[in-house]
């Protein structure tokens, strides 16, 4: 009977897409600034910390929250256990002691650590409740999710882990274990140099299964520099992880890499520079929603974008963001943040690349925010959406247009078309909320969008398709 009732209340819902409120909630691929480098609204010289968020799609940027204080050279994550960003410092009013607080999608905060030998300089959440962190000691620990602190052991289970001095931490949780990026000699720098870590984790999580690898990570500067620090990790694409560096030369510098956490090789990802303001990359994150790196320029206050191969200027992507400053973290919301949705089949790449169809958000009931986004589109251009109750998961040309469809049109008894608008940068979203009935809770829907490409023809007809992407609606 749902089933039945689908294509009537539909249309209904999407005909009340203008009165949709704006919601407050974390949306996969959405970028945040954690910095104290800010600078000021109304065009004073002071500059504040604050966390800002930055949309993916436009570049678009807002306050989330001030922030009284930021732990000087600590990086911040997001915590899908806990929905929020771990931010090592404290908002006004918390106890001054306050290392660790959590950040929700209102720019609200709790204190998770305060006091005691626990200062943390780089959460790594697992998703379970496990929050591993660098301290002061320079060893390895792990918050759990009751709150308690854990020394993380040595192989021999005698020792406490020693790491170093750790800029940042991340949790891969495919190879079980914490990579960790030290400030150690290497590469010919005899008091700082940046290496990369691997702490394999027995099962538990609170001993080493083995000995720590170690890899060295060199800049490819012609000139030598006398600063060389690690920045900050993120997930990257497929199955790496991209990290950045920062030195003090505006030389064109591989500044930005990728690494198997399987392997531990390190390759180049992209270079930026020469420039006036490439010695202040102070952060960077590679994007799911724009398929490329996100380079925070503090001297000029701007994000910088960077395909995998390139180098140079790169493209601007936002203005009037964090100024060179030791404390800065950018990150983002992961696709995996969300639930009720599941990609399937391939679809037929653009000029671009692949496309992959996701969501802003849990398509649960009430949820006012819901929308369906697409990388890799052609940019400023208008796509379309298509919404039906019977897959393709295999794909077929049904049309004889030269790409894969993943909705069986000729069982389905709903289809629905959306628009869905692509920004500048190539970023694809529905253009208005689409609100979500009770009555569809439990119902199972299937979307892929269609594109249409006049720069390039990726096949005879000029279109492409993206995966396709079911979407169950949550109570």
């Amino acid at each position: 009977m749902l089933r039945a009732r689908l294509p009537l209340l539909l249309p209904f819902a999407l005909s009340t897409l203008a009165a949709a409120p704006a919601a407050q909630t974390f949306h996969p691929g959405d970028l945040y600034l954690v910095t104290n480098a800010l600078p000021d609204p109304g065009g004073a010289p002071t500059l504040f910390s604050g966390i800002v968020r930055i949309d993916a799609a436009t570049g678009a940027h807002q306050l989330l929250t001030p922030v009284e204080q930021l732990i000087f050279d600590a990086t911040s994550a997001y915590d899908p256990y806990r929905g929020g960003i771990l931010v090592p410092g404290r908002k006004a009013g918390m106890p001054v002691d306050t290392y660790l607080m959590l950040v929700d999608a209102t720019g609200a905060a709790t204190p998770v650590v305060v006091g005691g030998p626990n200062r943390v300089t780089a959460p790594a959440p697992t998703g379970d409740g496990r929050v591993y962190y660098g301290d002061d000691s320079l060893h390895l620990r792990c918050l759990d999710a009751l709150g308690a602190h854990h020394n993380v052991l040595d192989a021999s289970g005698t020792q406490p882990l020693a790491l170093g001095k750790v800029h940042a931490l991340t949790y891969d949780g495919p190879t079980q274990s914490v990579l960790a990026l030290v400030n150690e000699p290497s590469c010919g720098f005899p008091t700082t140099g940046v290496v990369l870590k691997k702490v394999p984790l027995a099962p538990g999580g609170f001993q080493a299964s083995g000995p720590t690898q170690s890899v060295t990570v060199c800049l490819t500067s012609p000139v030598v520099v006398t600063a060389f620090t690690p920045n900050h990790f993120s997930r990257g694409p497929g199955n790496t992880v991209f990290l950045s560096v920062d030195d003090n030369s505006n030389f064109e510098s591989t500044r930005t890499f990728l690494a198997d956490p399987a392997t531990l090789t390190v390759v180049p990802y992209a270079s930026n520079g020469p420039y006036v303001g490439a010695a202040t990359t102070t952060s960077a994150c590679w994007s799911s929603l724009l398929g490329q790196a996100v380079l925070v320029d503090g001297f000029n206050f701007v994000l910088r974008l960077f395909p995998a191969g390139s180098s140079g200027l790169g493209t601007v992507f936002a203005t009037g963001l964090s100024g060179h400053t030791s404390v800065v973290t950018l990150l983002e919301i992961p696709p995996s943040a969300i639930g009720g949705v599941a990609a399937f089949g391939t679809g037929t790449p653009g000029c671009a690349g692949p496309h992959a169809l996701g969501a802003t958000e849990t398509p649960k009931v009430g949820a006012s925010d819901f929308r369906f986004t697409c990388t890799a589109a052609p940019p400023a251009s208008l796509g379309l959406t298509l919404v039906a109750d019977a897959p393709d998961a295999v794909g077929h040309d049904l049309f004889g247009l030269g790409v894969l469809l993943h909705l069986d049109l000729l069982t389905s008894t709903l289809l629905l078309p959306i628009d869905i608008v692509s920004s500048s940068f190539g970023v694809g979203v529905t253009p208005a909320a689409i609100p979500i009935a009770p009555a569809f809770a439990g119902a199972t829907v299937f979307a892929q969008s269609l594109w249409v490409w006049t720069s390039c023809s990726p096949t005879p007809f000029g279109l492409s398709t993206s995966n396709g992407l079911a979407v169950t609606f949550q109570p």
